[in-house]
């Protein structure tokens, strides 16, 4: 139990740094091409740079703030269910998440498979679409190896 807690965190780390570069590369992009729009020469293919980014952005962050719990959660009726009930709530609601980001990894996988083989890249840029659809899929799979470790630590009794 231990270890697997110990690797789920030790995976988390680099998925904080990534996700923080990231969010710093967005806000770099957007005000230099701000800065150089005033100027009368715009950034070609900000908007690209921007979504590709910011779709890294948001899937390497799910599984960091799955893991510190730092989602918005609506408790109230939880909250008054005996400690009992609300394990196995916990628990079944975690096996859902699992379910559903396997589907969804799954999935986008599948998609960066099709783009990788139809050639699909950007407009502007010219960039291709499938490395992000893959790492979307690869923090799909790490969020279900959260929501796992997740289930281990409230049959543990170690969730906060």
């Amino acid at each position: 139990m231990e270890r697997l807690l110990q690797i789920v965190s030790t995976i988390n780390k680099p998925l904080t740094v990534i996700a923080g570069s990231a969010l710093g590369f967005v806000i770099s992009v957007t005000v230099a091409d701000v800065i150089m729009r005033f100027f009368g020469s715009p950034i070609t293919g900000t908007y690209e740079l921007v979504c590709f980014s910011g779709g890294i952005l948001f899937c390497f962050s799910i599984p960091l703030t799955s893991w510190a719990n730092s989602q918005i959660q609506v408790e109230f009726l939880v909250m008054k269910l005996p400690p009992g009930s609300k394990k196995v709530l916990q628990v079944v609601t975690k096996c859902l998440g699992i379910v559903l980001f396997l589907l969804i990894a799954w999935n986008v996988v599948l998609l960066g498979n099709n783009l990788r083989e139809t050639g699909e890249v950007s407009i502007v840029l010219r960039m291709p679409f499938y490395p992000v659809a893959y790492a979307m899929g690869i923090c799909g799979f790490l969020q279900c190896l959260v929501l796992l470790s997740d289930i281990v630590k409230i049959i543990g009794g170690k969730n906060e």
